[in-house]
């Protein structure tokens, strides 16, 4: 093994090491305190056994109180008491007859003949002592007009079906007496038949309150490690201590953000298992999670969840505590932030809420919603895949944010211009964006193009070309427009920013062979993917894009590749091997700044408009891991986006030009697992081969940022 390759190995087992140590130091700072260890344990021991106490107490007392008869009909006079009794009585016999009767058809009515006497029907079904009020008018031929008042609340409209279903079923009945007293036949114009259909296996509305309590159990177990070892360090005279040391902020930043979340799973696992059981003893464990119980698949489901939260919590606290000079003042701060989380929860209740894609991008709103339908079962993969995505970027830019505040020296000092140095410009140009920049740009990237790719693929007046152009040029807003945005005002300089330098002949000629023979690697890598398990597409997502397919050849094939192929490729480039590369490669090696970029990369592509696409995973990471090796080989995006617009240009053209109906894009016709021709492989292979000899061939001095070059600024890989 090389001596260079065991150094850096070594390097990086080092780096490691020294982060696993801080590590285990926040978490023992943080568990030193009895009192966490309290709250931690005991807490979910004595408060959930309780809760289902007092939650038993509550539905007991509930449907005790309920009258034999939910719908209460007040009568004016004794006349109209002694006229609708009867005809009531009929419809509840009529309703027996026919087998339809439930608990439901009684009905209790109140009136002179009772104590409670009303003489006002309107003004007590206004103030809520009856449901609905029955007032009785005679009219002609014998005919009782029968007038009814209602509210417009559930109860009272139930009682209202409820009185309307035996007045109609008494109303039939009397007809029948009455054609069969003349001795005629019976009219039977309608004969409607009801059979009961078992409903599919689902879970209770009140599983509506688990995102509540999850949210409740996440952020309740990150608030006080979160303000301990931020503000509570600086309170404590000790984090001038740590900043002294040699080790990165970033890297203490780490730390306590590991040790934030360890503790806040820690907690809400503590509160899960203290749930679990106390919802299985009690007998609520259908009535929450409906048939299925609380089995190991509702645990793995909710415990994904918890991971979640508290990836988002913690990240959100670090950002804010960070800014805290003293525990009280990041009480003050977390107190609003507490009060304005629970909202979410509270409407992932309301019943006429759906996760939207425009809901999919925001925050906290779109992770409640998600855990709501995935425990009703009706979540939508693209969606859920979405929210999960956007809530990990929105982590990331938490703590990028608190990347930027963490150890200032107005935070030292004391000083109140803590919230003013995170947004001052640098007082010189600076060659690359900080890591938590790039990943803040990307994490208001993300759901720009989700939602606009949304918006303008339902542009369904708009003609397809029209779209494609808007699309395109949405793309280079997002992927071009904020990063250049976020480096002119970090003064980062553009030719070192986004790698724009000169690059190597040979390094162009590599570039082109790679665009040119990379696709069939691609669709191997693809099949590969597909048969480990990363696949999401059925029958309906393909019919869909077959359709597609037919729809763009009706589209110049040149507008096709310009606005699919060439401007994302220019646009994506810009931003994964230009702004963000450079922001990696003052942190990480060569290799994992290509891996973490290639790994984005893949991540960005997994989620198309209406459509989860886990198929694109494998392939985008193996297209992000050639890209990100061509442009720090040749120290500049220029080769990498002709690869990447060659390959995207090839791959559309010959879509556009060879048929594929919508009989061949079905899952199971075998076009999934179809084989190209062995020369394609082979080729492939070639360019491969040839592209890395070329690359091999640049000389590292000729571009800036050589492949094993270490940090900048004088920091060790």
């Amino acid at each position: 093994m090389p001596d260079s390759t065991r150094s850096a190995g070594s390097r990086l087992a080092a780096r490691w090491s020294r982060q696993a140590r801080l590590t285990g130091k926040e978490l023992r700072e943080t568990l030193r305190d009895g009192r966490t260890i309290g709250t931690l344990l005991l807490m979910p021991i004595l408060v959930y056994p309780l809760l289902s106490m007092a939650f038993q107490r509550f539905l007991l007392a509930e449907l005790s109180s309920r009258a034999p008869g939910p719908a209460i009909a007040i009568l004016e006079r004794g006349g109209d008491f002694d006229q609708i009794g009867p005809w009531l009585e009929l419809g509840v016999g009529e309703l027996k007859r026919r087998g339809d009767a439930d608990e439901s058809s009684e009905v209790t009515l109140t009136g002179p003949r009772d104590e409670r006497a009303v003489h006002d029907v309107e003004a007590a079904v206004r103030d809520g002592a009856a449901e609905i009020g029955l007032t009785i008018r005679e009219g002609p031929d014998r005919r009782l007009d029968v007038h009814i008042a209602y509210r417009e609340e559930i109860a009272s409209l139930a009682a209202l079906e409820r009185i309307e279903r035996l007045l109609a079923a008494a109303h039939a009945r009397a007809v029948d007496d009455e054609v069969r007293r003349l001795g005629l036949e019976p009219l039977r114009a309608l004969d409607v038949r009801r059979h009961r259909v078992e409903s599919t296996p689902g879970t209770s509305p009140l599983a509506t309150l688990v995102p509540l309590v999850l949210l409740l159990m996440t952020m309740t177990g990150a608030v006080y490690p979160a303000i301990d070892l931020t503000a509570g360090e600086r309170e404590r005279g000790t984090l001038e201590t740590l900043i002294a040391a040699p080790v990165s902020r970033l890297s203490l930043l780490m730390a306590k953000y590991v040790a934030v979340v360890a503790v806040a799973l820690l907690t809400a696992t503590v509160n899960l298992v203290a749930m679990t059981v106390t919802v299985q003893v009690a007998g609520f464990a259908e009535l929450l999670f409906g048939d299925e119980g609380v089995s190991p698949g509702v645990v793995v489901r909710v415990f994904a969840l918890l991971v979640l939260f508290a990836a988002f919590f913690s990240a959100v606290l670090l950002s804010i505590t960070s800014m805290a000079r003293s525990f009280k003042e990041a009480q003050a701060y977390l107190i609003p932030l507490m009060l304005v989380s629970i909202t979410p929860g509270l409407l992932s209740m309301a019943p006429g809420l759906e996760l939207t894609p425009w809901l999919t991008a925001v925050p906290l709103v779109n992770l409640v919603l998600t855990a709501r339908d995935l425990f009703r079962q009706t979540l939508d993969p693209a969606l859920g895949t979405a929210a999960m995505v956007a809530t990990l970027l929105y982590a990331l830019a938490g703590l990028a944010f608190a990347s930027r505040a963490f150890g200032t020296d107005s935070i030292l000092a004391g000083s109140r211009r803590a919230w003013t140095d995170v947004g001052r410009r640098p007082s010189r140009p600076l060659d690359a964006a900080s890591v938590g920049t790039s990943l803040a740009c990307l994490a208001a990237a993300y759901p720009g193009q989700f939602l606009l790719g949304g918006w303008i693929a339902q542009a369904r007046s708009v003609s397809l070309a029209g779209r494609l152009v808007a699309a395109s040029l949405a793309t280079l807003g997002l992927f071009a427009g904020i990063p250049l945005a976020a480096a002119l005002w970090g003064r980062i300089r553009l030719a070192a920013g986004f790698r724009m330098h000169r690059a190597p002949v040979a390094a162009w000629v590599a570039g082109g062979v790679l665009g040119l023979t990379l696709w069939p690697a691609a669709h191997a890598a693809f099949q590969w993917g597909a048969a480990s398990g990363f696949a999401s597409l059925g029958d309906s997502e393909l019919r869909r894009a077959a359709t597609l397919v037919d729809d763009l050849r009706r589209v110049p094939v040149g507008l096709i590749v310009a606005a699919m192929g060439v401007v994302p490729a220019i646009a994506e480039e810009f931003f994964f091997r230009g702004f963000l590369l450079a922001a990696l490669r003052t942190r990480l090696s060569g290799r994992g700044t290509v891996l973490v970029s290639a790994l984005l990369f893949a991540a960005f592509h997994l989620v198309t408009p209406g459509m989860l696409a886990m198929e694109r995973f494998v392939p985008s990471f193996l297209l992000g891991c050639v890209l990100g090796w061509l442009a720090l080989r040749s120290g500049s995006i220029g080769p990498a986006v002709i690869a990447h617009g060659l390959h995207n240009g090839l791959l559309l053209s010959l879509l556009a030009t060879f048929p594929v109906g919508a009989e061949p894009l079905k899952a199971d016709s075998g076009w999934l697992d179809a084989s190209l021709p062995a020369p394609w492989y082979a080729l492939s292979a070639a360019g491969l081969i040839a592209g890395g000899l070329l690359l091999r061939a640049c000389h590292p001095n000729s571009h800036p940022i050589p492949f094993d070059h270490g940090c900048k600024n004088g920091q060790a890989e």
